[in-house]
């Protein structure tokens, strides 16, 4: 049988509990875990399994986070319906959405392209990127 992937499996026992999603991404070299839970997000350094930024904010639990494959941001969504948009290199808060649609559950995006799409319970949107900003966005509610 021929295999087409390879992979090497690697423990880590972590005190994350209760996490609701969680993305991986490097920035350079160094490989870290992006977690999201109850009201915030963390950022841990999986070399030394340490939390090295805790994303605060949000005031529900975070259903989703990803790491952009092209811009440097970093973004976290909630159930008090907020998309926030993180700098990946400073961890600042740049940027605060909400759309109306009530509770945030999904993040998508695609590699190669600055848009990205978030799933509401009343509705999706694309919203075109720029960095931080936000440049336009395409309802998608039934």
């Amino acid at each position: 049988m021929e295999h087409w992937f390879s992979y090497r499996r690697v423990y880590l026992r972590w005190p994350l509990k209760g996490v609701n999603c969680i993305d991986y991404f490097s920035c350079g070299d160094k490989p870290y875990l992006l977690s999201g839970s109850d009201d915030s997000a963390k950022v841990w350094d999986i070399e030394t399994k340490s939390c090295v930024q805790t994303l605060e904010g949000h005031e529900h639990n975070v259903t989703a986070v990803c790491v952009h494959a092209e811009l440097p941001i970093i973004i976290t969504v909630s159930e008090d319906g907020n998309v926030h948009i993180w700098n990946a290199t400073t961890f600042r808060l740049e940027s605060k959405l909400n759309y109306a649609l009530e509770r945030v559950w999904a993040i998508g995006h695609l590699k190669g392209s600055n848009k990205v799409a978030f799933g509401f319970d009343k509705g999706t949107i694309v919203v075109k990127m720029n960095g931080s900003q936000t440049w336009d966005s395409v309802d998608l509610q039934a």
